[in-house]
């Protein structure tokens, strides 16, 4: 017998993706996140790799252990690297070449080597599938709230002093010059949206 509680429940939603999240909101720049904790995020651009010498490698390395350890010790910092399959984005500045090269050999050529690196981010089975490594940098800091009554005087002076601790960190991936790009609040979600639903995201490409 269908009872009017199970009509009910056939139309219940269950929680989104958002309801999950570790963060509040993304407020003022940075993210608030429900344990009382502030924090930001970084996509970094690294430098290519290819063709450069050992020496120069070895720089390289140094810079980025000596970058962690001028972190300062109350911030927690978390480095993520991600083998993205939407190999697309990188494919930008190919694109580009290919329409300033002259002569429709050349161009079909890239075309077609194009269209074979697209198809081959799909390939799950074989051993060979396009990839594009993707580096990100979480920083997060637990600050001493005050009381209820001075929440908004409170909020003001841990934004200011987690963003001095932000423009130190950027300072010093420019001094290594290593491109980088915060995520705002859509951005995290979009991002959170394909790691944790890798197969809904290819069918719909953005979180409802």
């Amino acid at each position: 017998m269908l009872r009017t509680a199970d009509i009910e429940k056939m139309f219940e939603e269950g929680r989104s993706l958002v309801d999950h999240l570790p963060y509040a909101e993304h407020l003022d720049g940075v993210f608030l996140n429900v344990d009382g904790s502030v924090g930001q995020v970084w996509e970094l651009v690294l430098p290519g790799c290819e063709g450069l010498e050992a020496a120069r490698l070895e720089e390289l390395s140094a810079g980025i252990a000596g970058f962690a350890g001028r972190i300062p010790r109350e911030l927690h910092v978390q480095f993520i690297v991600w083998s993205d399959s939407d190999v697309a984005p990188a494919l930008q500045g190919y694109r580009s070449m290919a329409v300033a090269q002259a002569g429709k050999i050349v161009e079909r050529i890239m075309d077609e080597k194009i269209r074979h690196i697209l198809k081959s981010q799909d390939n799950r089975e074989g051993d060979v599938g396009a990839r594009r490594l993707r580096v990100f940098l979480t920083v997060r800091s637990f600050p001493a709230w005050s009381s209820a009554s001075e929440q908004s005087s409170a909020w003001a002076r841990v934004r200011a002093e987690f963003l001095r601790s932000c423009h130190m960190v950027e300072s010093q991936l420019e001094a290594l010059q290593i491109s980088f790009a915060p995520l705002d609040g859509p951005g995290l979600v979009t991002l959170l949206y394909r790691w944790l639903n890798p197969r809904r995201s290819r069918r719909i490409p953005e979180p409802l």
